[in-house]
């Protein structure tokens, strides 16, 4: 409980020492009002998370969580609320028996695993949106996290009529058996209205390709993409994972890319899931591993391709 007490003891002192300025008449009693209440926010936030961690805490060395769950990673997750961002480290956990994933804080909480934000952040922006620009319903929330009027188009086209007063029971089908399951990951820069450049990064899931036809068509791709902040991507990993276990049950996952650091850690993030080099990189990596040797490129590719690493 020290924390507590020490987020409270600085409260005050900032409380008292701001209504001094004020007698003073060096601070205006409105600013000292709207400072008291952004540190009362804060410390709300700061309780929530405090409460939401130590919850976590428990379950994990419960002896229920022991029997039937394993501890797989911790991560740190940020969601938007009505009154500031919320980050919140939370456990994560596979079912031993059915050897499910899941966030025991996301499934209590109700959180989309996919969103930054709550659902009352979602559905105050869409009571705003209506007879307002997206700026301006951005605006009447003083204390959301995202300023991005993208953001709020967003909830608009993709969720505006999926917040039903009630949830819906539509029966959704058994997930796919597969033997083999492709996800191919890549990022690029976009040019933005505001003259800055940012990454943008595609994941593409499907079942191989088709090679029957000679276009080699991807079979069952779905996509995501999208400017994910963050250096591990971990709601872009979190959507792509709840495509996967909605949809399919593979026994083997093969994940390629140029190897930068939030690609592979996809590969740790979606089970059974390997990170193997795309065709563009291996093929450049052949080169540069044969420099001076004439042809050992093409020879080391198509080792590389049919899978052969055992020369002795």
């Amino acid at each position: 409980m020290n924390i507590l007490q020490q987020m409270s003891e600085q409260m005050w002192a900032n409380f008292t020492k701001n209504g001094e300025k004020v007698l003073y008449q060096d601070l205006a009693f409105d600013d000292w009002i709207e400072n008291t209440m952004a540190a009362g926010r804060k410390l709300c936030l700061n309780l929530i998370r405090v409460f939401l961690e130590e919850a976590d805490r428990q379950f994990k060395e419960s002896e229920i969580r022991k029997d039937k769950f394993a501890i797989k990673a911790i991560r740190e997750t940020t969601k938007s609320t009505l009154y500031g961002d919320l980050t919140v480290k939370r456990t994560y956990y596979q079912n031993k028996e059915t050897r499910a994933y899941f966030f025991l804080l996301g499934k209590v909480l109700g959180w989309q695993k996919y969103s930054r934000m709550t659902l009352g952040v979602k559905a105050q922006t869409l009571e705003n949106v209506a007879g307002h620009t997206y700026q301006e319903a951005l605006t009447m929330i003083p204390h959301l996290g995202i300023h991005s009027k993208t953001a709020v188009m967003n909830i608009v086209h993709r969720e505006g009529q999926q917040l039903p007063n009630e949830p819906s029971v539509t029966e959704k089908p058994a997930p796919k058996p597969i033997q083999t399951l492709f996800i191919e990951a890549d990022e690029d820069h976009v040019a933005y209205q505001d003259s800055t450049n940012r990454f943008m990064k595609l994941v593409y899931v499907h079942e191989g390709y088709d090679v029957t036809d000679p276009r080699h068509p991807l079979i069952k791709a779905h996509y995501f993409t999208g400017n994910y902040p963050g250096k591990d991507n971990e709601e872009l990993w979190t959507e792509v994972l709840d495509y996967i276990e909605t949809n399919y049950r593979p026994e083997k996952v093969y994940l390629s890319g140029d190897g930068a650091q939030w690609i592979k850690h996809g590969a740790d993030f979606i089970p059974h899931c390997t990170f193997i080099l795309d065709r563009f990189h291996l093929r450049k990596y052949c080169k540069k591993a044969s420099v001076g040797i004439a042809g050992l490129d093409r020879t080391l590719y198509h080792w590389a391709l049919a899978g052969q690493t055992n020369f002795i």
